[in-house]
């Protein structure tokens, strides 16, 4: 387990890496991993909000290495992921991952095996539905398919 020294060195460098002055990042080191992903999605909107054409290169790089850090975030394996992670969090999360249509790797796969045992598409919402209480709710898979047996989710087009 990393001791809080290596803890908040590993957080400066990710801050300076991400464009924040010394400064800000000595201020921000110390503030929980939910505080510092707020401020950086604070900062890439505010990045964001100008257009293209009117941001400075180091503007336009900063906002690159907040996004690719995000991306990295969305991308890893649940495992690595935060497990105390708060119930807003993985609600958040969640829906993100559903605007966006960009769900991490291993929950795709759980999906398609989900719905593949019901005999559904691959990416039918049944899927979805079921590992969105699995993840948010942390409810067992098995309970999730009791609570969305397949009859009560068929189509009725009358």
């Amino acid at each position: 387990m990393a001791t809080r020294s290596e803890l908040r060195r590993t957080r400066y460098r990710l801050l300076t890496g991400l464009g924040y002055s010394a400064q800000d990042a000595r201020r921000l080191r110390d503030q929980s991993h939910l505080h510092i992903e707020q401020n950086i999605t604070r900062t890439e909107r505010r990045l964001a909000r100008r257009p293209a054409i009117d941001r400075s290169p180091e503007q336009q790089r900063r906002l690159r290495a907040i996004r690719d850090h995000k991306r990295q975030l969305r991308t890893e394996p649940a495992e690595t992921r935060s497990r105390t992670e708060s119930k807003p969090t993985r609600v958040r999360n969640f829906a993100e991952w559903s605007r966006d249509r960009n769900f991490p790797p291993d929950m795709l796969q759980m999906v398609r095996r989900i719905n593949r045992e019901a005999g559904r598409r691959p990416n039918a919402a049944y899927g979805f539905r079921i590992l969105y209480h699995i993840y948010v709710t942390g409810e067992t898979e098995a309970m999730s398919k009791r609570r969305f047996n397949r009859e009560r989710f068929e189509r009725r087009d009358t």
